[in-house]
């Protein structure tokens, strides 16, 4: 019995030794770590094909971007018609109402990011067009947990891949921009 209890004891030692060890692991080899990691997720985006190895890509993207939820939409902008949705977690009411006021096609923001074509974070998008948005609008994104959420992807006359990654946070979604960013071309 009294082997029991000291054996948790020594690997609970053995974890904080390693802990520590990787706590000061210079920079430089979490940054190679890092990059390194994102190579894979580069790898596994070109070799992706199905909704299923997309649904796998997301869960790797996670160890990069804590999202909670994620929605992608392909189409055509010049007829304003969507192809297809994937949708890992977002309301199907919320979606429902996007698509049947046609309120994608009637955002200013989305227009914005047309013309833009740059990634950002959705509240502080809506600060510099408030008094353009529909307050219905405002409302439901806030009810679909879709009030900090990182956008950006694809878009030409022709057709656009737009992405959008729900964050727990504008801080979040802030610390994260960036690097959604990076990542996005390799989703699309």
């Amino acid at each position: 019995m009294a082997s029991n209890t000291v054996l948790p004891l020594s690997n609970a030692k053995r974890g904080a030794q390693s802990d520590s060890k990787i706590a000061k692991l210079p920079q430089s080899s979490v940054r190679a770590a890092s990059a390194a990691s994102l190579q894979e997720l580069k790898i596994k985006a070109r070799r992706c094909h199905t909704p299923k190895q997309f649904r796998e890509l997301l869960e790797h993207l996670r160890a990069f971007i804590p999202f909670q939820k994620f929605i992608g939409l392909w189409g055509y902008p010049s007829r304003t018609t969507i192809r297809f949705i994937f949708n890992q977690g977002f309301p199907r009411d919320w979606i429902r109402w996007r698509l049947t006021t046609g309120a994608l096609w009637t955002s200013p923001l989305f227009h914005e990011w047309l013309r833009t074509k740059r990634t950002n974070l959705w509240c502080d998008a809506v600060k510099q067009l408030k008094a353009q948005l529909d307050p219905e609008l405002l409302r439901r994104m806030k009810q679909a947990g879709a009030q900090y959420a990182l956008c950006g992807g694809f878009a030409s006359p022709a057709y656009f891949v737009l992405f959008a990654a729900a964050m727990p946070s504008a801080a979040s979604g802030r610390a994260h921009l960036k690097q959604f960013g990076s990542i996005v071309p390799f989703l699309v």
